[in-house]
């Protein structure tokens, strides 16, 4: 087989490109794509009204501002003016750059002060800081985004502002999303649904998750681009899923009241367990790789859909081309997934199916069309 370098990007229909959930969205219904459940290889999607307050917490380098910025352009993308009013709240433009100058864009604030009167017609004297007459009132929802939540907390009324916004926002027509690298004590409570990216300060989510959940897994693998998602009072803990790659940089306004969507190559995100798998192995050699990654693939609801990126010892390694590897599809399949462990595939013919997944567009996009099918008929037998 050819040497690959993947360029363009082979993906996995556990790591869809944005721009292809973007056509699974119903438009001016507010809906979003939050991830795919790796293990099922369903995408997880709900209205932002059945998810809001969202509260997205962890590291941005593991995919924390990248959801958030999907979201948006998701919102902005599918929903028009008549159906959506876009808010940013942040001190340092994370999420601006992409909604500034967009129809649905009425406000971008530094501070909670300034943004409220946008919101809300505030009562110019007295009565606590949210009695007011809502100024939205008939007219199409807000989405706010609330980047770096501790930074607008800066006194005792605008934290009691925020809460009440957060508590009462839905009732008001306003969706909030907030950004945190950790929680916030005295606002968790105000949020319905939870979403947590790996973190250095796994402490900081103690009190967030219920006991049982899959927050140890989430920090132990610490995979860019998965993330736990849990409502408030879950007794199952939450379901890990994994984020659709941003091959969408930005939007903007053309003329009328369309937009423009501005694309960008993506590459699929490496998981971070094969990596250091990988790196532990590497004194062993070529030959005593294959069987540690292929136990690895074998268990890894990712890789199984095809190893990114293919490492220099194992690149040119596998024996298929296209006929042969997709002739082991179904062999494949059952070798590796959850529900089939006594399907057993020899360890040199799994990996070269895996590797060469990894680098052939063409069969990943076949490989990507039975998975889906597959899945699509299990659920249907459940």
């Amino acid at each position: 087989m050819a040497k690959s370098t993947q360029k363009g990007g082979v993906v996995s229909p556990v790591q869809p490109r944005l721009s292809r959930v973007l056509t699974r969205l119903q438009p001016n219904q507010l809906e979003c794509i939050y991830g795919t459940d790796a293990q099922r290889v369903s995408q997880v999607h709900a209205l932002i009204g059945q998810v809001a307050p969202l509260l997205i917490l962890g590291d941005d380098a593991m995919g924390r501002t990248e959801l958030a910025r999907s979201l948006l352009l998701q919102l902005a993308a599918m929903n028009d003016q008549a159906h959506l009013r876009l808010a940013v709240l942040e001190c340092t433009p994370m999420l601006a750059p992409l909604v500034q100058g967009l129809p649905h864009t009425h406000a971008v604030a530094a501070d909670l002060q300034t943004l409220l009167p946008v919101l809300i017609d505030m009562e110019p004297q007295g009565g606590p800081p949210l009695r007011g007459r809502l100024s939205g009132v008939g007219k199409p929802p807000w989405v706010v985004f609330v980047c770096e939540l501790r930074d607008h907390l800066l006194d005792a009324n605008t934290s009691l502002s925020l809460r009440s916004l957060l508590e009462r926002g839905l009732e008001w027509g306003i969706h909030v999303i907030a950004l945190s690298q950790c929680g916030v004590p005295e606002l968790n409570v105000s949020f319905k649904n939870r979403i947590a990216f790996a973190s250095r300060e796994a402490s900081c989510y103690q009190d967030l998750f219920q006991e049982g959940s899959q927050l140890g897994l989430l920090q132990d693998d610490r995979q860019p681009g998965q993330f736990l998602l849990a409502t408030v009072g879950d007794q199952a803990g939450g379901s890990l899923l994994m984020q659709p790659l941003r091959d969408i940089e930005a939007v903007r306004a053309t003329v009328g009241s369309g937009i423009q969507l501005i694309r960008r190559e993506v590459t699929p995100v490496a998981c971070s367990v094969l990596l250091r798998l990988l790196e532990e192995a590497a004194e062993i050699g070529a030959d005593g790789q294959v069987g540690l990654v292929a136990g690895h693939v074998r268990r890894c609801p990712r890789c199984r859909h095809g190893v990114a990126p293919i490492p220099p010892s194992l690149q040119g390694s596998s024996e298929y081309d296209c006929t042969g590897c997709r002739e082991r599809f179904p062999t494949y399949y059952e070798a590796t997934h959850p529900d089939y462990p006594l399907v057993l595939m020899p360890d040199p013919g799994l990996l070269a199916v895996a590797l060469h997944l990894g680098s052939c567009p063409a069969c990943s996009e076949q490989w990507d069309a039975l998975v889906l099918l597959s899945a699509e008929e299990e659920e249907g037998d459940m």
